[in-house]
């Protein structure tokens, strides 16, 4: 499977993981050095952003990737695209959308999620 396909599949596990809410399984997906960062500052290692997630009442009835772009070299890749969620938070209904780049790194034949940053000023 190429690297191209290998990296939009790991992006999908990521998210299904995500949007249900099976946090063993984002963590799984996370390098022990993975950082993420957001436009209001937040600055998270990865303890502190599953802890982060798992407080977060967030409830996802719709998600959307769109305009993904994927650069990679051998070990390494970088995912630029737009996301789109609507769900409830708080008992209200609610759509956010920002664009996202995460890079992966290729560990033991296995592409981990090493950078997260996330904009919702778009």
């Amino acid at each position: 499977m190429g690297n191209k396909i290998s990296i939009q599949n790991r992006l999908t596990d990521f998210y299904d993981a995500f949007n249900s809410k099976e946090w063993k399984a984002v963590e799984e997906l996370l390098s022990d050095d993975f950082s993420y960062f957001t436009d209001n500052c937040i600055i998270q290692k990865k303890t502190d952003f599953l802890s982060f997630m798992k407080k977060n009442d967030w409830l996802v009835e719709k998600f959307r990737l769109d305009q993904l772009n994927i650069t990679e070299s051998k070990d390494l890749a970088i995912a630029t695209y737009q996301t789109e969620f609507k769900g409830i938070s708080n008992g209200l209904e609610m759509k956010i959308n920002a664009i996202e780049t995460m890079v992966l790194k290729l560990k033991e034949n296995e592409w981990k999620i090493y950078h997260f940053h996330t904009t919702n000023k778009i």
